[in-house]
């Protein structure tokens, strides 16, 4: 309640005390930064900067931001899986490898960490881990062609060869 009321009050005197009242999922890629520069140890909001980062195409500082949620939560789970998805666009796909294999020692149901995993084997040409990783992934999710259809379909295209 403190913290609350201490936001409400920063709001009333500073603008950056307005972005840290709001939601992350709706701030501005400024206010998460103007927030995080008074509560840089707040993990959530470096991820929520990370996909926002992500989205707009920005790799690196996405990679980044997801990294430094790491440092404040090492089991951050969706700080790491969305720091392979990103690793995974930008092409580094050992590395992406790497995140995806944290994030499912700590879920291993985590049915979309397993297709990512499959597909950063595929794109190593490590086929025999993809195929293993794609039934896994149809295994924990059986409609998941229907929830993902791009990704479905490519997961049941591989997997019909």
């Amino acid at each position: 309640m403190k913290r609350l009321f201490l936001l409400v009050a920063l709001g009333a005197v500073f603008p950056a005390g307005q972005a840290l009242a709001k939601d992350w999922s709706e701030m501005t890629e400024s206010e998460m930064r103007q927030a995080l520069y008074y509560d840089p140890g707040n993990a959530l909001g470096h991820a929520w900067l990370g996909y926002l980062l992500d989205a707009n195409g920005n790799y690196d500082e996405a990679a980044a931001e997801f990294r430094q949620a790491l440092l404040i939560d090492p089991d951050y789970i969706y700080a790491h899986y969305s720091l392979a998805n990103t690793l995974y666009k930008k092409g580094d796909y050992p590395q992406a490898e790497t995140e995806y294999i944290r994030t499912l020692r700590l879920d291993p149901d985590y049915a979309e960490a397993h297709y990512g995993l499959g597909t950063a084997y595929y794109m190593q040409k490590m086929y025999i881990q993809a195929r293993e990783e794609f039934h896994e992934a149809l295994r924990l999710m059986p409609n998941y062609p229907e929830v993902y259809p791009e990704q479905g379909d490519f997961m049941v295209r591989f997997l019909s060869q």
